[in-house]
């Protein structure tokens, strides 16, 4: 008798597994199971941007000193930063990690780096780095996304391509 067979890729998050994206077909074709490279990163892309479009409910220095709990779910209110002042964006990017590490594991050691386009001055762009976990493989990525809002042209970006190109 053998033993269960190795299968590429990664496990879904909970929520999306519960989730029926298609109420109107009454039996699944296939039980979802897992998500495929493309999948994984789609996947952990919609969980950072929902995770820093959602403001905590406790200040940024509470947040900084314990640990998080779904209580703390989100980062803390932007109005509090300032955008061009060092230690402001300093504090906002190791919170952003901080609350990365906490709320989306699928992430191994993430790093965060506040954006600020100048043709953009309302919008707080965080480029998160990190590397996904799939199967045995550490496979680096970096999303850059909007704070406070959707951005089009924002999603995951192969990092080893961008070293190429540069």
């Amino acid at each position: 008798m053998s033993g269960p067979k190795p299968v590429a890729g990664a496990r879904p998050p909970l929520f999306d597994r519960l989730c029926d994206y298609e109420p109107s077909v009454p039996f699944e074709p296939r039980p979802f199971r897992t998500l495929d490279v493309e999948g994984l990163r789609a996947s952990v892309e919609a969980e950072l941007a929902q995770l820093l479009n959602t403001r905590a409910p406790v200040a940024a220095d509470e947040l900084a000193a314990r640990n998080r709990t779904v209580i703390d779910y989100g980062i803390p209110d932007l109005s509090h930063y300032w955008p061009r002042d060092t230690d402001s964006t300093d504090e906002l990017e190791r919170l952003v990690v901080q609350t990365v590490a906490a709320f989306e594991p699928r992430l191994r050691s993430p790093r965060a780096r506040i954006v600020r386009p100048p043709e953009q001055r309302d919008t707080v762009f965080v480029e998160i780095t990190g590397h996904l976990a799939i199967g045995t493989v550490m496979e680096p990525v970096a999303f850059t996304l909007a704070a406070d809002g959707g951005h089009p042209d924002a999603g995951p970006r192969d990092v080893e391509a961008d070293a190429n190109d540069g």
